[in-house]
């Protein structure tokens, strides 16, 4: 099996990046604070059998600015009038992550990251990406995924109420 590329959106220091592999070996070279270790990082988080670990220090400080500019105004609101608990959900939450999926959330612009692998079926152990895979063209054994981040309405719900006290302090 042969990681072909892999392009990165919103990922750390990656605003967009399209990597190559060449066959045989690639070596990874770049200044301090270039990516390198983000890049391993991130491989190894998608790849790796164990829970993902990813965090808000992952999306890139700009993506987080310009989405707390959009619902701050939103908090204040909440937080300035007569905030209880038990509204979060309605009060709230309902502005930033709407339950109807007709109306538009505001999302944070979180990391979206589509690989490219090859494969040789003779010699390949796929049976991790089988239940995915169909080849419709028995000369190209070639397989995309997509892997993205997104914010579930019932986490955020959760956090916002862990930390209800202090925020309506804060604000």
């Amino acid at each position: 099996m042969k990681l072909v590329e892999m392009s990165i959106v919103n990922y750390r220091q990656f605003k967009k990046a399209d990597i190559s592999f060449d066959d045989g070996i690639t070596v990874l070279a770049g200044a301090n604070n270039s990516g390198k270790t983000s890049l391993i990082t991130l491989i190894k988080n998608v790849f790796n059998d164990e829970k993902n670990v990813y965090c808000e220090s992952d999306i890139p400080a700009k993506n987080m600015q310009d989405w707390i500019n959009q619902v701050y105004p939103i908090f204040e609101r909440f937080f300035l009038g007569d905030s209880v608990i038990e509204k979060i959900d309605e009060d709230l939450v309902e502005y930033i992550l709407p339950k109807n999926e007709e109306e538009h959330p505001i999302c944070i612009d979180t990391t979206r990251l589509r690989v490219h692998v090859s494969y040789n079926p003779e010699k390949d152990d796929i049976k991790l990406f089988a239940d995915y895979i169909m080849d419709l063209d028995e000369d190209m054994h070639d397989f995309f995924f997509e892997y993205y981040y997104e914010i579930k309405r019932t986490k955020f719900i959760r956090v916002i109420s862990k930390e209800f006290e202090k925020l309506k302090k804060e604000i």
